[in-house]
């Protein structure tokens, strides 16, 4: 019988606490279930023996498939749902005070936690953690360190913010004394307006690099700066800091630091890289460390995922891992799903799919993929859904953004209406300005004018990357099943 004992949110505004026990089969529901980060956890839940119920309004792969082959049924959120007999609400942060479902906890008096909250007290209280932290490559070393681990023996547990290629979840947990778990600056709950990585008492911190993102709950840089510096300070001095070289405002984060820091980067930092290049199709590169080098190879391609593995040896080899088993993790480590994602050939034509919405992120895929691909014709496909992509703030940015495509498609602009109009992002401007800097771009009000298009351009010297938060409307998986 598992069970956990828990400190869980109730009262008028859930500021007051109370003692819970669960149990198995006691039933846990989770509200927002389709999050990555959600979904995998009711998994894990699952797996031990508990009743596992919950709700979503948009319910699609990958996330969908998941819980459909752990056997937990998702419900549209309706407030009939939320039921006496449920012990513990896991609310996700996509969550209003105001929604329904919110009020009919309220209703019943149920005790409720944010998932951060719920990992803290049941599971990161007893595990030496390593925490991933940083505006773009969290996903991707967090599962490169967590295969590192099983590759040297650790065997820790782990949670990663996307379906990694070497396991089969997303979530575990293995009893080990390390766990590696993706640190994101996003806010915890309406309830608990803190950075997720707040809750994850960190041992050692890996930090990527910090820029402007999630203008929905941030002012500007410096907001977010401040609270990086904040979970830094929560380092023990036994612990480590491995920060991103490249990065003006991590300057400032280092300097809170009473852990041990060591840098890394392209050019300069304790750990930098030399000869980079593809050779019989992996990225090959050598890490230079004082006098020391050490040569590497990755099965993914592109300078962003050189700096991930990187940051990865630098955090590993501090931490004094040994040299041998993070070097043979390099080269087994398969990736993760939506990170420049092949997903097969359609009329000869290579299809890729990139979480990228960040238009640091967006350079970054393209001049990967441009850089592989150097031959072919680089169609570039992008939904603004995330909210900084829906906001006007990187409007002009977007513009270098996407200098490496040689044919862009921009869709519509995800659902503005709760944007102040002097605020939104246009989708219709970018493309204006991207014809005006020479390039062959288009926009589009609907995706099946997107697909249509796109059939038209499709043939073996090109090469197609969808980048979004979102699926494109069913479009790509749509061309997913033409694939093969």
């Amino acid at each position: 019988m598992k069970s956990f004992f828990l400190k869980a949110r109730t009262g008028p505004s859930f500021s007051q606490f109370k003692k819970l026990s669960l149990k198995t089969p006691d039933s846990i529901y989770f509200m927002g279930i389709c999050g990555t980060a959600m979904a995998s956890l009711a998994v894990y839940l699952k797996q031990q023996g508990f009743n596992i119920l919950g709700s979503d309004q948009n319910i699609y792969p990958p996330m969908s498939e998941t819980l459909k082959q752990a056997n937990i049924s998702v419900s549209i959120y309706n407030k009939n749902n939320i039921k006496p007999f449920i012990q513990l609400i896991i609310v996700g942060n996509v969550i209003s005070k105001n929604h329904e479902e919110m009020k009919a906890v309220q209703n019943l008096n149920l005790p409720c936690l944010s998932l951060p909250e719920f990992l803290e007290q049941t599971l990161l209280c007893k595990t030496k953690n390593i925490v991933v932290a940083g505006t773009h490559g969290k996903s991707t070393s967090t599962a490169l360190i967590s295969h590192i681990g099983q590759v040297s023996g650790k065997i820790p547990g782990f949670f990663i913010g996307a379906i990694p290629k070497n396991f089969s979840s997303s979530f575990h947990s293995t009893g080990s004394p390390w766990f590696i778990i993706e640190g994101d600056e996003y806010d915890t709950s309406f309830f608990a307006k803190k950075p997720k990585f707040f809750y994850y008492n960190p041992f050692a911190v890996l930090l990527t690099g910090i820029e402007f993102d999630h203008g929905d709950i941030y002012n500007d840089l410096d907001e977010i700066t401040d609270l990086f510096c904040e979970l830094i300070q929560k380092l023990p001095k036994t612990g480590c800091l491995t920060a991103c070289s490249h990065n003006k405002q991590l300057e400032k984060v280092i300097r809170n630091s009473k852990a041990l820091v060591t840098t890394y980067g392209k050019t300069r930092g304790d750990y930098i890289i030399k000869n980079r290049h593809i050779k019989n199709n992996k990225q090959v590169f050598d890490i230079h460390y004082k006098r020391e080098s050490f040569s590497c190879s990755i099965s993914l391609f592109g300078e962003h995922n050189a700096i991930n593995a990187l940051g990865v040896f630098a955090l590993l080899h501090t931490l004094g891992w040994p040299v041998e088993k993070i070097l043979q993790g390099l080269t087994t480590f398969k990736g993760v799903k939506k990170r420049l994602e092949f997903k097969g050939e359609l009329k000869g034509a290579k299809i890729y799919e990139d979480f990228a919405h960040h238009p640091s992120a967006v350079e970054a895929c393209l001049s990967a993929l441009k850089e592989r691909y150097s031959e072919k014709k680089l169609i570039a496909l992008f939904e603004p859904r995330s909210f900084t992509s829906r906001i006007n703030v990187f409007q002009k940015t977007y513009i270098r953004a996407f200098i490496k495509a040689d044919l862009v498609f921009i869709a519509k602009t995800y659902d503005t209406s709760k944007i102040p109009e002097e605020k939104r992002f246009s989708s219709k401007k970018l493309v204006q300005d991207l014809k005006q800097n020479g390039k062959q771009a288009h926009y589009y009000n609907n995706f099946k004018d997107m697909k249509d298009d796109l059939n038209k351009k499709l043939n073996e010297n090109s090469v197609v990357v969808f980048m979004s938060s979102g699926n494109f409307g069913g479009l790509l998986q749509e061309l997913e099943d033409s694939t093969y």
